[in-house]
């Protein structure tokens, strides 16, 4: 008798666990390090984890993960990425010749300069900027943006402004261009409204800022 019950109560242990649904096994190369919700994060990468599309930089923060970028450096990047992005040229600037350091190849899409990583479009922007400071006199908000984003084909009062807030300067404040601390926030405020999102982490603008 007791047997048989031993028999049946296996048999039901065995049927039931056949019916009954189950989380999947995570999976031992799974390096996401994030969340994942059948195999999509919010960014409809696969296997991408979540993450903030516009997240704002943190210009006192070495370890600022930088959101997008967290994820960034382990996909390609695609064609549904900004221009400037895509080219590893958050400034955009315009490929006139001047050979910089890390170009792509080719060097340009055309018009603006490709480079073969962001931290060396983030370097020739702080390059620009040191030039403008250096040799032009050009200390304030209002006074980079009129010459980066000439008003004959921006919306310059409104990048000076968007710029000035990101700073947390008036647009005609000096300021000391040659100070990493003041170069950091202005170089991610440029890049947000050049490209309509700062997707990269502080600590990567810091090291741009520093080849320069």
């Amino acid at each position: 008798m007791m047997r048989r019950l031993a028999a049946v109560l296996l048999l039901g242990g065995v049927g039931w666990y056949l019916v009954t649904p189950r989380q999947p096994m995570p999976s031992s190369d799974d390096t996401s390090g994030g969340t994942t919700t059948g195999g999509l994060g919010e960014s409809g990468i696969p296997w991408a984890p979540d993450y903030d599309t516009n997240p704002q930089p943190d210009a006192g923060t070495d370890n600022d993960s930088g959101g997008v970028l967290d994820w960034l450096g382990d996909f390609d990047v695609t064609t549904w990425e900004p221009r400037g992005v895509r080219n590893n040229n958050p400034g955009n600037i315009e490929y006139n010749g001047t050979q910089w350091k890390g170009l792509d190849s080719p060097p340009s899409d055309g018009r603006f300069a490709r480079f073969v990583e962001p931290v060396y479009g983030i370097r020739a922007l702080a390059r620009v900027l040191d030039t403008y400071y250096r040799k032009h006199g050009i200390n304030t908000v209002r006074g980079v943006i009129n010459r980066w984003a000439p008003s004959t084909e921006n919306d310059t009062g409104s990048y000076v402004e968007h710029v000035a807030e990101e700073v947390g300067a008036s647009p005609d404040a000096p300021l000391n261009l040659t100070k990493p601390a003041v170069r950091v926030p202005l170089i991610a405020a440029i890049i947000e409204h050049e490209n309509g999102q700062q997707p990269y982490a502080t600590a990567l603008i810091k090291r741009g800022v520093k080849m320069a």
